[in-house]
């Protein structure tokens, strides 16, 4: 927790000087800075990864939370560089942005279930126990992200032509891999992980790039 904050405090200390010693938090500062990504969508991200350390049982208000401050605030970001300052852009396509985001992570809970329970000790769904865990909650969930997914779609084809193609490849391997576990039984997903082919994924690249 010590080490979270400190890093907190080196990003917003870089952001407002232009340098941290740490090269990782200079990348994001000079992008920052760049971009005006501002403190607003900087501290939800901090609040989330903090609530990380310690594991816990998730409620809806929890859950909402985190998703936030891990999901919806990093399309936020990204959709702050992709609009290059464009504040019209931005208001325009920001819901958007944040539920292709929620989109990303839900997934990320669903396929990482087994290791986020049997190695972090975390279970981000509420009313979910991981040894009930059903193939009928799953179905829920997938329902839940789809909406997500169907709700952001339309917002990808108003990006700016330099970022569409790179968002169009992230939503197709996603929504594929949503399909995949949407045909893996509970009981698989419990022990492995749902993997998408490095062949797949080029394929993706090669279709994004064909659309834009």
């Amino acid at each position: 927790l010590e080490l979270l904050k400190e890093l907190e405090a080196d990003t917003y200390r870089a952001i407002a000087i232009g340098y941290s010693a740490n090269p990782i938090v200079q990348a994001f500062a000079e992008t920052a800075r760049t971009y005006k990504i501002e403190e607003d969508i900087i501290a939800p991200f901090f609040v989330s990864m903090t609530m990380d350390i310690e594991p816990t049982s998730y409620n809806h208000k929890l859950y909402k939370q985190y998703i936030y401050g891990s999901a919806k605030v990093v399309g936020l970001m990204c959709l702050k560089v992709f609009c290059e300052s464009n504040k019209d852009l931005y208001d325009k396509l920001s819901s958007g942005a944040k539920r292709l985001g929620a989109g990303y992570q839900k997934v990320n809970f669903l396929r990482d279930i087994s290791s986020d329970y049997k190695e972090l000790g975390r279970l981000y769904f509420p009313d979910v126990q991981f040894d009930t865990f059903s193939d009928s909650q799953k179905t829920a969930i997938a329902k839940e992200i789809r909406n997500d997914f169907n709700e952001s779609n339309a917002y990808i084809n108003q990006l700016p032509a330099s970022s569409q193609a790179a968002v169009r490849a992230s939503f197709d391997y996603y929504l594929g891999l949503l399909n995949k576990i949407d045909k893996t039984s509970v009981n698989v997903l419990k022990n492995n992980r749902v993997r998408t082919s490095n062949a797949s994924k080029f394929g993706l690249l090669i279709r994004a790039a064909i659309k834009r």
